[in-house]
């Protein structure tokens, strides 16, 4: 459970971080924004972020990150569609439900022509 005023890290914040800023501002003082990362409740962890960094994290007791380890094959479109590629290549009949998938734009032609035929 998270304390009554939790601070949250948003240096590694990117895009997100104007976002997070405007919550902060309408959490009515329950969110602090936290000027050291390592005592942060909360780090808000950028995406491209390194797996050590995050399980480093969430080793320490207490602490809660936006990201967990390896799940950037689920998370990201792209990594996801080559998954299911191998998945249905190795195993079609185990993976029939999965629709087709295309790495867009290396894919760009074959996603057109896929279009077009359905």
């Amino acid at each position: 459970m998270l304390p009554c005023k939790t601070w949250i890290d948003i240096s590694e914040a990117s895009h997100a971080k104007p976002l997070l800023e405007e919550v902060l501002k309408g959490s009515n003082g329950k969110w602090r924004l936290s000027l050291n990362k390592d005592k942060a409740d909360v780090r808000y962890l950028w995406c491209n972020c390194e797996e050590e960094a995050i399980t480093s994290v969430l080793a320490q007791k207490g602490r809660v990150v936006n990201r967990y380890p390896s799940i950037k094959g689920l998370s990201h479109k792209d990594t996801f569609a080559r998954f299911m590629q191998i998945c249905t290549a190795e195993e079609p009949e185990a993976y029939r439900f999965v629709p087709p998938q295309f790495e867009y734009p290396k894919e760009r032609e074959k996603l057109i022509e896929y279009m077009k035929n359905h």
